[in-house]
C-alpha cells in the first residue's frame, strides 16, 4: 500500500533525528517524531518496519490530513485575538506540566492520579498519561534549561551583588540561600536565587565561604562580585576577608563597600531588646493563640463573644518566635480582641494563659512604639526597587523616635528606649555626624564614577579593536574573514 508523502517525511525526520541526536541512550534506536516512541534502527537501511509502525501510530493519525481545528489565542489586550490551526503537541504539554509541578510544588505522582487523568481526557481526548518518572525527568530538564538561560543573561552583566542568608529548619538542619541582584541590559533591576543548600555545622567562616564560592564558580560569577550583604555575626567577617582574597578582580572603592551589613538584621537586634522586656507577656499571648486555634469549637466560641461585644472578629495569628515582625503582627491582632480573652476565660476552665490588664497596657505601649520599626523594615526589605538610596532616610526616622521616646514620661518606655539607643549609636551613630561624613560621601561618589569611566573606556576600546581587526581581516577574502571571526568569538 502506497504511503502518503507525510509518511516519508516523518521517516526522513526520524532517521535525521537519529543522526543528529547523540544524547539518545541506545544508539541503535530511532524515535518517532509524532509519539516519541523508540524503534530499533536497521543498519541495512530498511524502512518497512517504520512504515508499518506509522500506520498504527495514534499520534500520526491525529496529525494526518483532515479538517483542522481552530485555536483562539488571546493576547494581553482584549482586542488582540489570534486564530490559528490547532495541533496537539505532547512535548509542549509535558513542558507545561513540568512548569505546573515546579511552580505549585506538586508531587510527581500527581500526573498518575486517576481523577486528574480523567479530567485531562475530558479536556482533550488526545491527552496521554505522563508517568511520575517522566514528570521528574521533565522537571530536571526544565531546571537545567532555565539555568542555561539565566547563565546567558548573567554572562552579559558586568557586576552582580549578592545576599547570603541562613535558615534553620524544624529538623535543626542549617540552610543557606544565595540571591543575586543585578541590572540587566534593559536597565531593569533583577533578582534571582542561584543556590539553596544545606550547610553542615560548624558554621565557621571557611565553611560558609566554601559554600558561597562554590556557587559563584558554578555560575561563573567569581569575578563579577560587586558587594555581598551579610548579617553582623562574627563568622561573616571571616567570610568577607577570605572572599576578598579569592576574588581576582579589583573591587569597587578598594573593597570599602564590599561588605554590606544587613540593615534589617540590625533593626531586628534593636527590636529584640524591646521585646525581651515583655517576654512573659509574649509567651502568654503565644500560648493563648495556640490553645484557641487548636480547636474549631474554641475559635467559634471566641468569635461569638467578639460578636456580642460588637468587635470585628479578626483572625488570630500565631508567630514564628525567630521573626520579630511576625511576633509584632501577633500582638497587634490579639490587642484588638483584648476584651474577648477575659470573657472567654470565664467560659473555658482549661484556658490558663490570660494576660493581666497591666500586661495588655505594656503590650500596647510596645506595639505603638514598634510601629515605625515595622514600617521601616517593610521599606528597606523591598526587592523590586533599589534600597541603597532610601535606607538612610528610613533609619533617620528610627533615630528621631529613639530620641523622642528616651525622654518619655513613662519610665518603662524611657528605660528600654535608652538601651536601644545605645545599640543604635554603636552601629549607625558615626554616620549621622554630617559635617565629618559629607566629604567622605562626596569623595567616594567621585571615586566610584571615575572607576566606572575607566571600565567603560577600556571595554569600548576593546570592542573597537575587535571591530577593526574583523574589517581588516575581511580584505583577505571571505574564507579568512570567517576563520578570524570564529576564532575571536571562541576566545
Amino acid at each position: 500500500m502506497a504511503l502518503y508523502e507525510d509518511d516519508f517525511k516523518a521517516i526522513y525526520e526520524v532517521e535525521s533525528q537519529q543522526m543528529d541526536a547523540p544524547a539518545i541512550e541506545n544508539l541503535d534506536a530511532v524515535q518517532c517524531i509524532h509519539c516519541l516512541q523508540r524503534l530499533a534502527y536497521s543498519n541495512n537501511g530498511a524502512t518497512t518496519q517504520y512504515h508499518r509502525y506509522l500506520k498504527g501510530c495514534l499520534s500520526h493519525k491525529l496529525a494526518d490530513k483532515k479538517q483542522k481545528q481552530l485555536a483562539v489565542n488571546e493576547g494581553g489586550v482584549e482586542s488582540e485575538v489570534a486564530i490559528a490551526n490547532f495541533k496537539y503537541d505532547r512535548a509542549k504539554v509535558r513542558e507545561k506540566a513540568s512548569h505546573m509541578i515546579l511552580v505549585h510544588e506538586y508531587p510527581f505522582n500527581m500526573m498518575e492520579q486517576k481523577v486528574f487523568n480523567v479530567f485531562m481526557k475530558t479536556a482533550t481526548p488526545y491527552y496521554q498519561k505522563i508517568s511520575h518518572n517522566t514528570a521528574r525527568n521533565d522537571c530536571i530538564s526544565t531546571f537545567e534549561l532555565e539555568k542555561k538561560k539565566l547563565k546567558i543573561m548573567l554572562g552579559s552583566v558586568n557586576r552582580v551583588s549578592f545576599i547570603a542568608d541562613f535558615w534553620k529548619s524544624g529538623q535543626k538542619i542549617g540552610y543557606m540561600w544565595l540571591t543575586c541582584h543585578f541590572v540587566d541590559s534593559s536597565w531593569k533591576l533583577q533578582k534571582r536565587i542561584i543556590n539553596f543548600c544545606d550547610v553542615p555545622p560548624p558554621h565557621f567562616g571557611d565553611v560558609i565561604f566554601d559554600a558561597i564560592f562554590k556557587s559563584l564558580l558554578d555560575w561563573g560569577l567569581e569575578n563579577k562580585v560587586c558587594t555581598i550583604t551579610l548579617d553582623n555575626a562574627n563568622n561573616n567577617d571571616a567570610v568577607v576577608r577570605i572572599l576578598k582574597d579569592a576574588i581576582k578582580r579589583k573591587l569597587m572603592l578598594g573593597g570599602k563597600i564590599f561588605h554590606v551589613r544587613c540593615c534589617a538584621y540590625i533593626i531586628n537586634l534593636l527590636v529584640q531588646d524591646e521585646l525581651s522586656e515583655i517576654e512573659t507577656v509574649i509567651e502568654n499571648v503565644r500560648e493563648s493563640v495556640k490553645y484557641l486555634i487548636a480547636s474549631e469549637a474554641r475559635l467559634t466560641k471566641f468569635g461569638e463573644i467578639a460578636k456580642q461585644l460588637q468587635l470585628l472578629s479578626k483572625k488570630l495569628i500565631l508567630d514564628c518566635p525567630t521573626s520579630w515582625n511576625a511576633t509584632y503582627a501577633m500582638l497587634v491582632a490579639t490587642l484588638e480582641s483584648r476584651e474577648v480573652f477575659p470573657r472567654y476565660k470565664d467560659r473555658d476552665a482549661g484556658y490558663n494563659w490570660l494576660p493581666s490588664n497591666e500586661d495588655w497596657d505594656r503590650t500596647e505601649y510596645v506595639c505603638n512604639f514598634l510601629l515605625v520599626f515595622e514600617e521601616v523594615t517593610n521599606v528597606i526589605s523591598g526587592s523590586e526597587y533599589l534600597t541603597a538610596n532610601i535606607f538612610l532616610a528610613e533609619v533617620w526616622k528610627i533615630k528621631e523616635v529613639l530620641n523622642e521616646k528616651s525622654l518619655d514620661e513613662n519610665d518603662y518606655i524611657s528605660a528600654i528606649t535608652c538601651k536601644m539607643k545605645l545599640k543604635f549609636d554603636k552601629y549607625w551613630g558615626e554616620w549621622f555626624e554630617v559635617a565629618r561624613n559629607i566629604d567622605r560621601v562626596h569623595d567616594s561618589l567621585y571615586e566610584c564614577y571615575n572607576e566606572y569611566v575607566v571600565d567603560y573606556t577600556s571595554s569600548n576600546a576593546g570592542q573597537s579593536a575587535s571591530k577593526s581587526t574583523e574589517s581588516s581581516s575581511s580584505i583577505g577574502g571571505n574564507n579568512s574573514k570567517f576563520k578570524i571571526r570564529g576564532r575571536m568569538e571562541f576566545d
